[in-house]
């Protein structure tokens, strides 16, 4: 298992675990990172600035540190 910000853009990875921080959770669940989810790297910005991933047919932008507090398994594809 990596966390999330560290796939590279074009990578794919299927979620497995979001931390428990609840706040930061119910907004990430919210945007459609669900556990067994698939996901995407589209966009990785340099100098600490937000990820941009494809999920469920939407692209999303979160902050570095939200990424952090998800877990994925890494997808060939």
């Amino acid at each position: 298992m990596i966390e999330l910000s560290q796939l590279m853009v074009g990578d794919q990875g299927k979620i497995y675990q979001i931390a428990d921080d609840l706040e930061v959770k119910r907004r990430l669940l919210d945007l459609g990172f669900t556990k067994g989810s698939q996901v995407e790297c589209v966009l990785s910005s340099s100098f600490g600035g937000p990820f941009a991933y494809k999920i469920k047919n939407s692209v999303v932008a979160i902050r570095r540190g939200d990424a952090r507090k998800i877990l994925v398994e890494r997808v060939l594809g």
